[in-house]
């Protein structure tokens, strides 16, 4: 048995009936898929062997299990079932599920690809946009926290508009490019309405009314004057309506409530930080220094808080996200991470470098301190700009806590003698895999005296390597940290000893992606 998924699987697939590999002496009265959270339907589609379409009859999902019949009894042959739906947090979750009635072998299921041109615009616009939104919130808050001289007023407001239009157009653009990966369709399905439709329906169009009602509530402020206390009240639910947004979707919308919370005051602290920056960038322009020296050292004495909390909220997600600390180095999820922790630690350095260094020497040689200030915050928030563009490649990278199931393949095998064998490996790609075995018989539990594993891929010149499992729970064996060098089709296969006189033998292939 095989199943195969998409990398934004974020549900796990528990089963299907009928089973992946499955042979029916009849057509099924009904398909069922179980999943570990309730999901939303995006398409299915039953194929026969001459890759004709079958027509399937109303879908009922009831407790996180999707259910449908076909129209008509199938007849005799070979069928693919393929299915797409959404998880909680808005990432799809696909797979296909092989089967045949009759004497007929069930064909493997087919490997659907994510377009790579519509994946790379869509982590693009991802940066653009939180770069915008967070900057929104940093401008609208600054008032609040510290000092902000007359003169720069006028430039706040100018570059909140800015910042705001950038928020709403890339909002819009990034629908419809989600659309188009929710359907798996090339770039010119961005013009697809259907799509646009489809991705409004999910927590992203959520996301999406909270950000536009946010805005509005900011430019509303304006018009109220933002120096009053209606104008004041405005402006700070719209930067509330902006940040819920934040853990409206993706990762954070199925984390629960303490961990959505945690995402939320996050992504407000990223917000102060970065669009601080900015205003500290202009401020360092103006007369007199003295007020240049009273605004750096208020806002260095507050920014310790802000980013103490920021770093604090992020070193929970992620050990909430890596479930594990060596996760950090065998998913991609902990290397793209690592990489963010990286650029946020060079950033904190920079920002020490400004107070301890460079601030104190304003009064003495104004010229050559305002020249190295302006440089190491321009560095600074371009380096926030490299994190928020990793930022969406982790948003659109399954976390090992919930990418279990995210890609896996698995082989249903039995043996002269009826013993079963259900062989799977995880995550089926290059790179580091665990394979667990488990046995029965007349659907009984079996424990062999030992079960020794073996692998090979012939066409990279890869000969047979072996390793002894490990017997985990009852009729259960694993075989940890199996490298898988290169991608393709790998051969498999575990010799049971059952007792003193018999051993099984089973092999199959995989295909690594």
């Amino acid at each position: 048995m095989i199943v195969s998924g998409t990398v934004f699987a974020h549900a796990e697939l528990l089963n299907t009936t009928p089973d992946n590999g499955s042979v029916m002496a009849s057509s099924p009265e009904e398909f069922v898929i179980r999943f570990s959270e309730p999901v939303s339907l995006i398409r299915t589609q039953l194929m026969n062997s001459n890759r004709e379409l079958e027509e399937l009859g109303q879908h009922s999902i009831i407790d996180n299990v999707l259910r449908f019949k076909t129209q008509t009894p199938l007849q005799e042959g070979q069928y693919l079932l393929s299915f797409r739906v959404l998880s909680l947090d808005a990432h799809p979750v696909s797979g296909s599920v092989g089967f045949a009635i009759g004497n007929l072998p069930a064909p493997l299921p087919e490997y659907t690809q994510v377009d790579e041109t519509s994946l790379r615009i869509a982590r693009v616009n991802r940066t653009i946009y939180l770069l915008a939104i967070l900057t929104t919130i940093g401008l609208v808050i600054f008032p609040f926290l510290f000092t902000l001289p007359d003169e720069l007023e006028s430039k706040r407001q100018a570059c909140l508009n800015l910042a705001a239009a950038i928020c709403i157009a890339t909002a819009i653009s990034g629908m419809g490019l989600w659309g188009v990966l929710l359907t798996e369709t090339s770039f010119s399905g961005f013009f697809d309405l259907e799509n646009w439709s489809l991705a409004m329906s999910t927590s992203l169009g959520t996301s999406f009314y909270l950000v536009v009602c946010g805005v509005i509530g900011i430019l509303t402020s304006y018009i109220l004057g933002p120096n009053y206390l209606p104008g004041q009240f405005s402006g700070l639910l719209g930067v509330t309506l902006i940040v819920i947004s934040l853990g409206a979707s993706g990762h954070a919308a199925s984390s629960g409530l303490i961990m959505n919370s945690l995402f939320v005051i996050h992504a407000l602290m990223a917000g102060i930080w970065l669009g601080a920056l900015w205003l500290l960038y202009r401020c360092i322009a103006i007369n007199p220094v003295s007020m240049i020296t009273v605004v750096l050292n208020q806002f260095s004495r507050r920014a310790t808080i802000v980013v103490s909390i920021l770093l604090l909220c992020a070193l929970i997600m992620a050990w909430y996200q890596l479930g594990e600390i060596r996760q950090l180095i065998y998913s991609d999820y902990g290397y793209w991470l690592m990489i963010k922790l990286g650029l946020v630690a060079l950033v904190l350095i920079i920002a020490a470098i400004n107070r301890w260094r460079i601030a104190p020497t304003l009064e003495s040689d104004a010229t050559s301190a305002r020249q190295s200030l302006r440089r190491a915050i321009l560095i600074e928030g371009l380096l926030m700009i490299v994190v928020l563009a990793v930022t969406s490649v982790l948003a659109s990278t399954p976390p090992p806590v919930k990418a279990v199931m995210a890609s896996f393949q698995t082989a249903m095998l039995t043996s002269e003698d009826q013993i079963n064998l259900k062989l799977s490996i995880t995550p089926a790609q290059t790179g580091i895999n665990n394979i667990d075995m488990v046995f029965t018989k007349n659907e009984i539990y079996i424990n062999p005296l030992e079960v020794e594993l073996f692998w090979q891929q012939q066409a990279s010149g890869i000969e047979l390597l072996s390793q002894t499992a490990e017997n985990i729970t009852e009729g259960t064996y694993r075989v940890e940290n199996v490298n898988l060098l290169v991608a393709g089709n790998w051969l498999f296969r575990a010799e049971a000893l059952i007792d003193d006189f018999t051993r099984e033998r089973f092999e199959t292939e995989f295909r690594i992606e």
